[in-house]
């Protein structure tokens, strides 16, 4: 982790708690970011409506419970010095997608993620049992109807961030097909919406070993481009700066100058020192 002046040009946006699959509360993951030298945190937890199940997520907030979390977040902000930006990571799933976007619409969202975990019911990012038996065929088809829904996910236009782009490879069992031109569709698909890439810090923690895009994605990302972010996609305290450095280093490697902040839905640029 960088030391916490050099974090400082840097805003967190992608962090879970309690409220869906973190292990910390809203307020000790403000506190964390703060005594890390973060510029500026987010929280965003997961909220999902999926089309398979009228029951609750366990690593998803209740469907119910918005209006409860995000007067959490308003209330844990007051405790702290550091900005803290209320947002959400809305899953994608093209059956409920458009009422899940109307309910978080009634909040003061500071930024929308759009996150895809799933591709119809197959849970891309659950646990590696998931994919140890497809054959190559549905492990290449898992993959196209990720790509797929990446793109449906920005033609809506209707969040901020796309998070974790390549998520599909987490558990490091890779296609056989050629994915280049569906990639580079959803990348120009994602820049005509107007959003914003992350560069998901948590990639290198997995069995990919990898940021989420990897290199030549972001290369495809800077080209298009799509502004930038850095996300930890934490889930506990100890992980809100993680890897921050290796990211930014990668970054500039690929041609980005600044990343980005959000305030009420509202995007702005800051350079990275």
């Amino acid at each position: 982790m960088m030391a916490g002046n050099e974090l400082s040009c840097f805003a967190s946006y992608h962090n879970h708690t309690t409220w869906s699959d973190g292990t910390a509360s809203v307020e000790a993951m403000l506190i964390a970011a703060q005594e890390a030298g973060l510029g500026e945190i987010g929280i965003s937890d997961h909220y999902v409506l999926t089309p398979y199940s009228d029951e609750d997520l366990n690593w998803a907030m209740p469907k119910a419970g918005l209006e409860a979390y995000v007067a959490d977040v308003q209330a844990a902000a007051r405790n702290v010095d550091i900005p803290v930006r209320l947002g959400v990571e809305v899953d994608f799933f093209p059956e409920t997608f458009a009422e899940a976007i109307q309910r978080v619409g009634e909040y003061p969202f500071d930024y929308l993620i759009g996150g895809i975990h799933f591709a119809n019911d197959f849970p891309v990012d659950s646990h590696p049992s998931y994919w140890e038996p497809l054959g190559q065929q549905q492990i290449n088809s898992v993959y196209q109807l990720y790509w797929d829904r990446v793109i449906e996910l920005a033609k809506t236009g209707a969040c901020d961030i796309m998070a974790h782009l390549d998520l599909p490879k987490k558990f490091a069992f890779p296609p056989t097909v050629d994915l280049e031109e569906q990639a580079c569709r959803a990348i120009g698909t994602l820049a005509e919406a107007g959003m914003t890439v992350e560069i998901n810090t948590n990639g290198w923690n997995k069995p990919c070993q990898e940021s989420y895009p990897n290199e030549e994605l972001l290369r495809r990302c800077r080209r298009a481009g799509l502004p930038v972010l850095i996300s930890a996609d934490a889930h506990e305290t100890g992980a809100v700066g993680q890897y921050f450095e290796r990211a930014a280093e990668q970054l500039r490697g690929v041609g980005y100058a600044e990343t980005v902040r959000f305030e009420g839905r509202s995007r702005t640029c800051v350079p990275m020192s």
